[in-house]
């Protein structure tokens, strides 16, 4: 077994891997009708956060690869949620800008995230909550440690909304 006893526990690896599924799963089916796919939620959110940025800022913020920034850009600027515009007095400097149709999804997103929030922490109490959101968040730092030790290491961020 490599090492690792198993007393019955699943790795944390295969527990998150599937709740992040279910979790994406069921965020693709309430938001298909809004022209944004769950992928680019993170996008959607730091544009919302940070309107008039370029496509490098998104890039580095997130850490994700330039050419999913821009096949991302196309589509949501297809679907006439973001619109592109060269910077006043810098041409060949591009600036994203969030449209209202956007912002009327980031409203409806939030309200999705809260509701399976809700279901994910249902019967959890308020301590629990706590507890898990730390958990959490020692976890993403402890990869983010490794990360930062590992030149060119890149991986998904996700805007707070």
């Amino acid at each position: 077994m490599s090492g690792v006893e198993d007393h019955g526990r699943k790795p944390v690896n295969v527990m998150l891997a599937k709740l992040g599924h279910m979790s994406f799963s069921m965020m693709f089916l309430k938001a298909k009708d809004l022209g944004i796919h769950p992928g680019q939620v993170p996008i959607c959110a730091y544009l919302y956060h940070h309107d008039g940025c370029r496509q490098k800022e998104i890039v580095e913020a997130l850490r994700i690869k330039p050419s999913t920034v821009s096949v991302s850009m196309e589509r949501l600027e297809k679907n006439g949620l973001i619109t592109r515009r060269p910077e006043e007095g810098h041409p060949r400097i591009v600036r994203v800008y969030v449209t209202e149709k956007l912002r009327e999804c980031y409203r409806t997103l939030k309200n999705v995230l809260e509701e399976s929030d809700g279901i994910l922490l249902n019967g959890f109490s308020e301590k629990e909550k706590e507890q898990m959101c730390e958990y959490l968040q020692r976890m993403i730092g402890n990869l983010e440690q490794v990360q930062k030790s590992e030149k060119g290491s890149r991986c998904c961020g996700q805007e707070e909304l």
